[in-house]
């Protein structure tokens, strides 16, 4: 599934609740969980509960806030990459970026990369 964010709508997911999100494999939305459309917005992910979030989160303008307890990818051991406009981590948050076997989702790194010049 892909949660898709329009004209800075936002997200909360906060409590003790189990929420488990991952992206579809296949088609135009493959590797991505979360997107929106560039303009400002706020993504909370908050609280005790179970919060297992795999693949990328594609927030550009966004500021994305992770505090508690909440995991992505179940800690280290899955794959949850990041674009966004700030992030901020506190409490015991985990991201995960063993992102070999995940389909869809592409490795960021040299071949990958951008250089920015004036």
């Amino acid at each position: 599934m892909t949660l898709i964010f329009v004209n800075s709508a936002g997200a909360s997911i906060t409590g003790t609740g189990n929420i488990n999100l991952s992206p579809p494999t296949s088609g135009p939305y493959a590797g991505i969980v979360m997107a929106t459309d560039g303009s400002p917005s706020a993504i909370t992910l908050t609280g005790g509960g179970s919060q297992v979030i795999t693949g990328v989160m594609d927030l550009p303008g966004a500021y994305l806030k992770y505090a508690g307890v909440s995991s992505s990818s179940g800690g280290n051991a899955g794959c949850t990459q990041i674009i966004a406009d700030s992030v901020v981590f506190s409490g015991n948050s985990q991201v995960g970026n063993s992102c070999a076997s995940m389909t869809g989702v592409k490795k960021f790194g040299a071949a990958n990369s951008a250089t920015l010049s004036n």
